[in-house]
């Protein structure tokens, strides 16, 4: 009897024990999971649990954590290439220097000086590609080196304040290339450097893209190329490049092309040394709208384009431009200015080149090769008297086919100096005042102000030779 009752209380506590064991849940994917290199098996690991959200590799922590959840990455050097899968949507991944701008301070020259290398996550991809295949992910504070490319497939995700090197003689090396169209992709306060491509190439169209405030060192082609030549597949709608300083490129700086462009705006870049790989007649330089394709609502304001082939090469696209601006942009010390080549189509009457300072360029400042007369009016040549060769005046020369009149007689862009002409003496409140040559290695000696009729002006003058 007691072994019959002993059977049946044994088969009861077993029932029980599997019914709570079964009642237990699985644990569930972490929202945060912390990466180092130091973590290890049997380690502290910061008081997180190794294997759960402890971890020392960055692809091991995406693995485990769950969709918007956020990847914390130590400092330290991690020698891998992450692919992160499609369905993760919404992941931060966060480096030591998160919230950090990558372009470091800014020097007495103008130029940001790039983030020092200190306490960085540093990613060694070791020529791989880095692979994102989900929409909504960040990517912030790292340094990632060696980087054969960084691709990205899906749409609204965003890589900041990264120092991302690419791998110099690798043959194709554009270091940020989606491989679909791409909707609400940004890229900025990155310091993109050292690759024989380029920066960021988008090959097969964008809506909404905005590439700011990141700086370009020595791209062995172009710091940003939408399209391709010949154009792929692709649309670039609602386009905003915008305060990137680039410096040191072999081919064009800025390439646009693509099968149309609509909603395009290029504001407020720093240019310089663009395009120095190429011969002039090629027309590689600063920012260059290419290809015989549709421009619609493009706006080119508030650049400085310098010491490069070419400021701006513009191309007449298939149909007629369309509420094109090109406006406010300091354009000089290149080898042309703005260079127009010959398209399939007409420019049209629907674009405004205008308040621009082209001054100092040493071949051209405006080089029209179309069949069509180009509308510069209203632009900035050097010298009050306006534009020389083909104008009547002192100032930069221009070639024929060019609508130069009316032309500025004061510089719009006076933060600049633009001056570098023996212009003639310009009437000042009845008086006659030189307007002298102004270089970068003239001697000042001061700025006068002369009080006249109608305002206060400001004269430049400089020593007698």
């Amino acid at each position: 009897m007691k072994r019959k009752i002993f059977g049946i209380l044994f088969a009861l506590v077993l029932v029980l024990s599997l019914s709570l064991l079964m009642a237990v849940p699985a644990m569930a994917q972490p929202a945060d999971v912390w990466v180092d290199d130091d973590y290890c098996n049997g380690c502290g690991n910061d008081g997180h649990t190794w294997g759960y959200d402890a971890f020392d590799s960055i692809q091991a922590g995406v693995n485990a954590v769950d969709s918007g959840g956020t990847v914390h990455v130590a400092e330290g050097t991690y020698d891998e290439a992450m692919t992160i899968p499609a369905g993760l949507t919404g992941l931060q991944l966060l480096g030591a220097q998160a919230g950090i701008d990558a372009r470091g301070a800014m020097g007495g020259d103008g130029w940001y000086q790039g983030r020092d290398v200190v306490d960085e996550s540093i990613i060694d991809a070791q020529g791989n590609k880095i692979v994102s295949n989900a929409g909504g992910m960040t990517m912030d504070g790292f340094t990632i080196q060696n980087v054969g490319r960084i691709e990205i497939t899906d749409d609204n995700n965003t890589i900041r304040n990264n120092i991302i090197i690419g791998k110099p003689e690798s043959g194709h090396n554009h270091v940020i290339w989606p491989l679909t169209p791409t909707n609400n992709f940004v890229v900025e306060r990155n310091w993109i450097k050292d690759t024989d491509m380029s920066g960021v190439h988008l090959a097969f169209g964008a809506d909404g893209l905005e590439i700011v405030n990141n700086l370009f060192t020595d791209m062995g082609y172009s710091a940003v190329i939408l399209g391709a030549d010949p154009p792929l597949l692709g649309n670039y709608i609602n386009t905003l490049i915008s305060g990137n300083q680039i410096k040191r490129t072999g081919c064009q700086a800025i390439n646009i092309d693509g099968l149309s462009e609509t909603g395009l705006t290029i504001e407020d870049n720093i240019i310089e040394s663009a395009g120095l790989d190429f011969p002039i007649s090629s027309g590689r330089g600063a920012i260059r709208l290419y290809n015989d394709i549709p421009y619609e609502n493009v706006l080119i304001r508030g650049n400085e384009l310098r010491y490069s082939l070419t400021g701006i090469t513009v191309r007449k696209g298939v149909v007629d431009w369309a509420d094109v601006v090109i406006e406010n942009n300091y354009i000089g010390y290149n080898d042309i200015g703005i260079l127009v080549e010959e398209g399939a189509g007409n420019f049209g009457s629907d674009y405004t080149v205008r308040f621009n300072a082209i001054v100092c360029n040493t071949e051209c400042g405006l080089q029209n090769n179309s069949s069509e007369e180009f509308n510069a009016v209203d632009n900035w040549w050097g010298c009050w008297d306006g534009p020389s060769t083909v104008g009547p005046g002192s100032g930069q020369n221009i070639s024929d086919d060019v609508s130069y009149e009316p032309w500025l007689t004061t510089n719009p862009i006076p933060t600049i100096p633009t001056d570098c002409y023996e212009c003639p003496t310009q009437a000042v409140g009845g008086k006659d005042y030189p307007v002298n040559k102004v270089g970068l290695i003239a001697p000042w000696i001061a700025l006068a102000v002369v009080i006249a009729a109608g305002g206060v002006y400001l004269v430049r003058c400089r020593a007698h030779n």
